[in-house]
């Protein structure tokens, strides 16, 4: 599952630096939007999919997927505002790609925690698997 996030926030911040350049056609970045947009809902599952991994307990993985729902949600209406501040301040669209860049960096950062506590709950698995 990180290894996933990780490479689809790579992928992601790569194609969203492509995208607002300048030097590109339309229609390669209408094809790129796409593939973005494609790309982009493997990372929504793969979080999803830790919610058992993750929860307190099994009777607490449908709050864990509500918590996770609802940043989502955050994101969605805090993001665009906070996007368009940004990219006004930056001086216009042509610079937005730093954004997603930085975006797919963070991305792999926070995979790479997710692994090391996947690693965590791995080991607390096998320590209480083992007979005494």
């Amino acid at each position: 599952r990180w290894l996933l996030i990780a490479l689809v926030s790579i992928i992601l911040g790569g194609i969203g630096a492509v995208i607002f350049s300048s030097d590109l056609a339309v229609g390669i970045k209408i094809v790129l939007a796409m593939l973005f947009s494609v790309i982009g809902g493997i990372i929504p599952a793969a979080i999803l999919s830790g919610a058992p991994v993750h929860a307190p307990s099994p009777a607490q993985i449908g709050v864990t997927n509500g918590i996770i729902v609802q940043g989502s949600n955050m994101g969605s209406l805090f993001g665009p505002p906070l996007v368009a501040l940004l990219v006004s301040s930056l001086g216009g669209w042509n610079n937005a790609g730093w954004l997603l860049l930085c975006s797919g960096v963070l991305g792999l950062i926070l995979a790479l925690l997710v692994r090391t506590l996947e690693q965590q709950h791995a080991q607390q698995a096998i320590l209480l698997t083992k007979p005494r």
